[in-house]
Order: C-alpha cells, then structure tokens, then sequence
C-alpha cells in the first residue's frame, strides 16, 4: 500500500523555498512530518535536527537572526505544533523570517478524537503574518503548482516588511511511507523575484509634518534594539549637525564612534536637573532602558520605519513616517537646523565623565558584584580580539550591559521582542551555528528554562561560552515594587530560590563546566576557554539579591558625585 502524489507536490514545495533563499531548515523529527522531514533531509535545503520542538523553534529563530535569511522549521502534529508559539511569538515582534511548516491530520480525521490531533487551523492567531491550510496532497485535484505558489509566497511574505513569521499547515494521509510516485527527476519550482522599485519623487511630504512639531534645536535620535542600519555617511551627518545619537546595545551602530552609549547610567543622575528634548527620532524597537523611556514621556516623536507598524507604547504626541529609514533621516536633518552646540556637548560631557568615571568606581566594588562582568566586557572582548557575536538574556543581564557597558566591538544579540527569558539558549546556539561561536550571557532561570537546548551543541559540534550568572533566583524582582512584600510571600513568588546544581546540565550534553565566586575567577576561566571548542559553561556565583540592589544604588550614588549639573541643588 502506497500514497500516490504526495511526493511531487512536496519536493516541489521544498525547491521553491530553496529558490527563494530558505538555505536552512530546523528539523524536530515526528511521525505526521515524515515526508516532509524526509524530503528536507534529501534536498539542498541544510537540516539541523533537534528533538526538543521548543528548543528547535529558538534555534531556527537565531539562525535566522545571524543569517538575516529565512529559516523553515518542521514539526509533527498536536502539542510538537502547540510548543513552536513562543518562538513564533518572539519571531513576530522582533521581525524575524520563519516559515513555520507543520504536518497535521487530513480533514475527515478532525475533531472526531483522532490521535495526537488538535487544532492547528490558525494556530498562532495574529503572530504569523500569514496562513495557509493546505489541500492534502494525493487526492483527486493536483495540487502540485499550488504547492509550490504557497511556497513561494510564504517566502515573500515572511521576508517583506515588516519582516515575521509565516504558519504552512499540511494535512497529510497515511501509509506516509513509501512514495508512490518516486522518481529521479529534479523538481521543478515558481521562480520568484523579489525587488523593491523606486520611490515616486516625494518631496513634498516633509511639508505635511504636524503642526505641533517645531523645528528643533535640542534634538535626539534614539538607535532601538535591531534598528535599520544607517549608512556611514548618514550616520556621519546626523553626528556633523550635532544630533546626539543614543544607541541601544542591540543596535548594530553602537559601535559606531560618536555614538552616546552609557545614557542608562547618567540619566539615571542628571534627568531631574536638565530640560527634555524638543523632538525624539526613534529608528528600530523602543530602547531597553526605562529611565530613557520614563523621562521622555509627552515628549513629541518621529517614529521611522520600514514598515506601518507603531512600536512605541509610551504617550507621546507622534509621527510616524513610512519609508527608507536613511534617506528619511537624511531628508529630516537637511531640513532641520543643526543642534543646538550646547545641547550637543552637554550630551558628549555626560558621557565622556561617565566612561571616565566607571573604572574607578567598578574597581572599589565586591568582586562578586554582577555588574562587573558587564564594565569589563569590552576591555576582554577587545583584548582577546574575539570577533564573534554576544548574545545576552533578558531581565538583568540586557540592562547592566546597557548601563555599564558602553560600545563593544562584536555584534550583540538578544531576544527583545517579547522580552522573555525562554528559549535564549537554543536561539544563541541558533546564532553559533550561523556564526561559529558565541558567549551568551545569562541568568540562573534562564539558563533553567532553556537546559534541553543545550542538546543542540552536543548534536551539531557547535562552540558555545555560556556564562550563568547564579543569583538564586528572579533578580530583577528585587528592583521592582514586589521588594516590599513580606518575606514570606516575595521568596516563593518572586525571589524563587532552586537551590540547582548546573554542573549536571553542562556535562549530560558532553560539555564542560567550571563554578566561580569571583571575578577574577571568572576572568581565569574566560581566558582559558574563549577560544576552546564545543560547549562550556562557567557558573558564577554572585552576591545574593538584595547586596547586588545596596550595590547599584552605590554605583549612582558615586557617579552623582562626578558628572556635571548633578549635584544636590
């Protein structure tokens, strides 16, 4: 008993994602996506296969990411497709190309208590930017040119702006195996050619700006997490007309000399004793930090972006423009005056004192103090001349590198679309096997969260430096309001002290591990394994949650002290 007409429509479907740049596909192996999975293996298309569905979805998200490529990722029916959502949510607001490819049930076999059956019509809801449930394959209708339409579409879908994931859905009938119509012939495919045809002359917009935005003089230009990147030369005028350009750690021109980096930190001492910005040009996702964002509330907002999404949610009087994010730039700055000279060196002072400032200040601070790791990054990272990328976790980690760690010279990557702490170690392996190698930084739940995605190394030989900063628990929570509950009622709710002993998680997946309370400790451990191959972990053990708050709160104290027009008055 065979299948006749399956194989064609799904060789097809998989040679016309090839054609259209899908280079990579995450495999998560189940018996509804055999012939999918099989079709893959055999294709030109490079399989990665992981076993974990959950784990798998992040992988793909961070090949993705480092590729700027799409990446299909193939799972079986029922809770496998149910475990891709939080990947597929994350690939959505942080605009990432997936082609989501799940295998289901045919038609007569739902919703009548079929096995290993759910829903999947619509699966993710308004995370996928488009859907399809398609024909079963091998019925009477052919189906072979649709399959290979739907494939080129979702391509073009998932790759035009505002970029994301797309959701496939096929319903496949046993026998799975064997083909019915196999044969050697290549596939054929729908070409597709994607180009972006130039704009109608439009120089009249920058004349329907809002009445309410004036001509600015003191002016700044915020560069958010995965901002477009600007051209040299555009970056070069705006720093020219004296626009201070804060640069937000994930943004790949906080590099870029001139850039103002360490805002988090002098803000967080000079905000009360200097007047707002007459205007805010917001280029990618709103920043990390919350003391930029809570000072520049009611202030009025150029918002930029390639696509008619509005991705700032605090209050502000804003406009947004649609377009090419440089020569929008460009058009903006050549018709507004140049800054303020004032304004532009008050700006550069601030951060100048701030850089000068912090060594001496981190080097009178417990060698057990978190932060640390953050101020000494650059200076280990340019010392070693690591050129690969550096992923870091969400929650403490992305806001002490934004504080304290000012331009590094290596791409920086994170998961700040849904800003959650799952699945960070499967996307920064997803970026190591794009790149090579990569250090992602992390907290104890997060590393928690994520340990089956550890499998992914040991499976693919990929070089991984993870370091897990072991906090005991939710350290962000001590910052927040939920610090002035009793005890009693913070620890298990919030502090969530584990007790875990990470060394097992390191070794079970064939990697090695090293625990250290200091950091020179760490720094020895660093030395000794950056450039070594396959995975290491370094967990480091750090003050407990409250000495690590009285510690931050020394650090503003201090810098108070040395930054101008923030003193007491």
């Amino acid at each position: 008993m065979n299948n006749p007409g399956t194989r064609a429509p799904l060789g097809q479907f998989i040679a016309t994602l090839a054609q259209a740049g899908v280079e990579q596909v995450v495999i998560a192996p189940g018996s509804r996506s055999t012939p999918l999975a099989v079709l893959f293996y055999e294709s030109a298309v490079k399989p990665w296969v992981l076993f974990d569905e959950r784990s798998a979805g992040f992988f793909a998200l961070g090949l993705a990411k480092a590729t700027q490529k799409p990446v299909a990722i193939v799972c079986t029916s029922g809770t496998a497709a149910a475990n891709l959502l939080p990947a597929v949510v994350e690939a959505r607001l942080s605009r990432v190309p997936l082609i989501v490819l799940t295998a289901d049930r045919p038609r007569e076999l739902r919703d009548v208590g079929a096995a290993q059956t759910i829903d999947q019509v619509r699966l993710y809801g308004s995370h996928a930017k488009w859907f399809q449930d398609l024909p079963s394959p091998g019925g009477p209708v052919e189906v072979t040119g649709y399959y290979a339409q739907v494939a080129a579409r979702a391509a073009a879908i998932a790759t035009a702006a505002p970029r994301g994931p797309v959701h496939i859905n096929f319903p496949l009938r046993e026998p799975l195996l064997p083909w019915g119509d196999a044969s050697d012939r290549p596939f054929d495919y729908v070409h597709v050619t994607q180009a972006q045809a130039p704009m109608p002359d439009q120089e009249g917009w920058i004349e329907e700006a809002p009445g309410w935005l004036a001509p600015p003089r003191h002016g700044i230009v915020i560069l958010g997490p995965e901002s477009p990147v600007l051209s040299e030369a555009v970056l070069r005028r705006l720093l020219q007309r004296g626009w201070p350009v804060l640069a937000d750690p994930l943004a790949p021109a906080r590099r870029t000399p001139g850039t103002i980096t360490r805002y988090d930190a002098f803000l967080r001492v000079v905000k009360d004793h200097i007047a707002k910005p007459d205007v805010v040009i917001q280029l990618g996702s709103p920043p990390t930090s919350k003391v930029l964002n809570q000072w520049l509330q009611h202030v009025p907002w150029v918002l930029l972006d390639d696509a008619l999404e509005f991705r700032q949610p605090d209050p502000h009087p804003v406009w947004a423009i649609t377009g090419d994010p440089s020569a929008t730039v460009r058009a903006l700055t050549d018709r507004w005056p140049r800054q303020d000279p004032e304004w532009t060196a008050l700006w550069q002072t601030w951060e100048d004192r701030t850089a000068q400032a912090l060594p001496a200040i981190f080097g009178e601070l417990p060698e057990r103090f978190e932060a640390r790791l953050f101020h000494a990054l650059p200076e280990w990272l340019t010392a070693q001349d690591f050129r690969h990328p550096l992923f870091i976790a969400n929650s403490m980690p992305i806001r002490d590198l934004d504080s304290f760690s000012g331009p590094l010279p290596v791409s920086v990557y994170g998961n700040r679309g849904a800003n959650g702490i799952d699945g960070l170690i499967s996307t920064a392996l997803g970026v190591s096997a794009a790149q090579g190698d990569v250090i992602a930084v992390v907290g104890d739940l997060a590393f928690y969260h994520d340990m089956n995605g550890l499998l992914a190394a040991a499976q693919h030989h990929l070089n991984a430096l993870i370091i897990v900063i072991n906090n005991q628990g939710g350290g962000i929570f001590s910052f927040l309001s939920q610090k002035d509950l009793p005890e009693a009622v913070f620890e298990p709710l919030f502090g969530t002290p584990h007790q875990l002993d990470f060394s097992g998680a390191a070794t079970i997946y064939g990697g090695r591990y090293r625990r250290v309370d200091t950091l020179g400790g760490l720094k020895k451990a660093w030395d000794e394994w950056l450039f070594a191959p396959g995975l290491r972990v370094i967990e480091w053990r750090t003050l407990p949650r409250p000495a690590n708050v009285q510690w931050h709160e020394i650090v503003w104290s201090r810098l108070k002290e040395v930054l101008p027009d923030a003193r007491d008055r």
